[in-house]
């Protein structure tokens, strides 16, 4: 079936979410640009840079997020690939506690 899909009418409506490799200067190693997204306005609502990819990183840079867009239990739509951290049980626990809706590419 049709994934459903969400239509963005204003700001802290719909949020993307993703994690980037940044090569260093080390062959090999790899820093994560974890970057949060309003589709609405396409502003760069949050990003932190870590050493790994976590579920607990990605949680708090979404609670990090939500406080400082002053948007806390208003039942935002955060879209996002089906990458480990965004799957992970700590991120899950982290969007329900927020009041956050969760939304995965098929």
């Amino acid at each position: 079936a049709k994934p459903d899909g969400f239509t963005a009418t204003g700001p802290c409506e719909v949020w993307t979410w993703d994690i980037s490799y940044c090569p260093s200067t080390v062959i090999g190693r790899f820093f994560y640009l974890y970057m949060i997204m309003d589709i609405f306005s396409r502003k760069v609502v949050g990003w932190e840079v870590y050493d790994c990819e976590s579920g607990e990183h990605a949680a708090n840079l979404l609670e990090r997020t939500l406080w400082s867009e002053k948007c806390v239990n208003e039942e935002i739509i955060l879209h996002s690939d089906n990458g480990s951290p965004m799957k992970s049980l700590t991120m899950q626990a982290k969007m329900i506690e927020m009041g956050v809706i969760g939304s995965r590419s098929r």
